[in-house]
């Protein structure tokens, strides 16, 4: 299946995409998709928004949510999802996903997650 997830900005819970106390972002996966896609620094070429629900219906399941939370704040930490360098997160977060997936071949959302890229 390959490395399922690819400098998206993935959040797979619905944030807010209001700025927290500190200034900083709380964008959702959508949105930092989209960013991502835009400013060309994501593998995701499918939708967006069908990708962020296959990720938000797994990541819990897969044992991954300090993966998510990890990379999900470093991606707000800038401008937008492209203005970061998160690519220690992002590894983590892939490979917990990806190990999943690969136990979980036939589940709807890890063939969706497959089939966006």
């Amino acid at each position: 299946m390959g490395t399922i997830l690819v400098a998206t900005g993935l959040a797979m819970v619905a944030f807010d995409c209001s700025t927290d106390d500190d200034g900083g972002r709380n964008a959702s996966c959508t949105t930092l998709c989209t960013e991502g896609q835009a400013g060309d620094c994501t593998a995701v070429t499918g939708s967006c928004g069908a990708f962020c629900s296959a990720v938000d219906a797994i990541f819990a399941a897969a044992g991954c949510t300090s993966q998510h939370g990890s990379y999900i704040g470093c991606l707000n930490q800038g401008i937008n999802a492209c203005a970061v360098d998160c690519d220690s997160q992002e590894t983590a977060f892939t490979s917990c996903l990806t190990t999943y997936c690969l136990a979980h071949a036939s589940d709807a959302n890890c063939v969706t997650l497959a089939t966006s890229f």
